[in-house]
């Protein structure tokens, strides 16, 4: 397996929401069984925004604007901008204008469960004097199909992996390094899947769920196989990594943004999280510019090492 080719796949589908998110996990069941190795699938049914209008007009210019809110409705003043770093909770059912002021791109950090519209920080000044706005969203709740794919021991793991190969925008960093690196252990350390499962999710970052929308796939799974996460000793989330030096967190915070069953009060004693620097992930987080140069191979090659060590695989 090509780890570049594999990742510029995935981040050639653009969004991995819908329909391109059932291609990626077609790419992953094709690669699956080319090298022989035997998966399940959990397929479950979700609901999925699907946006039919989305503008923006500030004294009568139209803005370039991506939606970032599951409900209809309008925006005919500039009170309610926002900067996207804060938490969506905070602001969860407040219509808004949002802007990610790390990122040069237009960047959808938060959705809301309300009209939203996600600007570049670029324009974050003709919003600001602007005398009159008028922002009109129109979004359709929509039923998709997703999947889980589980690979390795379905019976009793005595470690389970997870990851998510959906996405906001291009995804590289945000989660096809997890997927590839997940595809990788299980390709080259076929001995793993002896005692440890790996999961690959689908429908981790949008869903009608409230107040967390994101992470339903994984619900989906512990709602499943609440027995075998009972079971396992160690838990562990890979996410975000390749940017930096990889950094594991094992705080309930964190644990939370990457991982939100609903009983991982339950078992954040064995879960931990491989991500890099959260603070660096912001300046292309949920955006277009998250493409694949983003992953600097050295960075991937110690989270690969830090994994396989966690494992109680060898490196080599």
């Amino acid at each position: 397996m090509n780890r570049t080719t594999l990742l510029q796949a995935l981040t050639d589908l653009g969004e991995r929401q819908l329909e391109k998110e059932t291609e990626a996990a077609g790419i992953l069941e094709h690669l699956l069984k080319k090298e022989g190795i035997s998966y399940s699938v959990q397929a479950f049914v979700t609901d999925i925004p699907v946006y039919t209008q989305c503008t923006l007009a500030v004294d009568g210019e139209l803005l370039t604007v991506l939606p970032s809110g599951f409900v209809s409705g309008t925006i005919t003043n500039n009170h309610t901008l926002l900067s996207s770093l804060i938490s969506s909770q905070k602001n969860l059912y407040d219509a808004n204008i949002n802007f990610n002021p790390l990122c040069p791109s237009i960047s959808r950090s938060n959705h809301y469960f309300a009209p939203a519209f996600s600007i570049a920080r670029t324009d974050v000044q003709k919003v600001v004097m602007a005398e009159t706005v008028v922002g009109t969203l129109e979004v359709t709740k929509t039923a998709h199909t997703s999947k889980n794919i589980l690979i390795g021991n379905t019976v009793n793991p005595s470690t389970i992996v997870f990851c998510h190969y959906d996405s906001i925008a291009t995804g590289a960093v945000d989660n096809a390094s997890g997927t590839v690196l997940s595809l990788e252990l299980i390709i080259e350390k076929r001995e793993l899947l002896q005692t440890t499962l790996f999961v690959l999710s689908g429908n981790e970052e949008l869903s009608y769920d409230e107040p967390i929308y994101w992470g339903h796939g994984y619900r989906c799974f512990e709602k499943e196989y609440a027995s075998l996460l009972e079971h396992a000793s160690n838990i562990l989330v890979l996410d975000s990594f390749g940017h930096t030096p990889s950094v594991i967190f094992s705080d309930q915070r964190v644990l939370t943004l990457a991982f939100p069953i609903k009983r991982i009060a339950d078992w954040a004693n064995k879960t931990v999280v491989l991500s890099g620097a959260i603070d660096a992930l912001m300046h292309f987080y949920h955006a277009d510019n998250d493409v694949v140069e983003n992953i600097v191979e050295e960075y991937f090659e110690d989270a690969k090492k830090r994994v396989l060590t966690m494992l109680g695989a060898s490196v080599e």
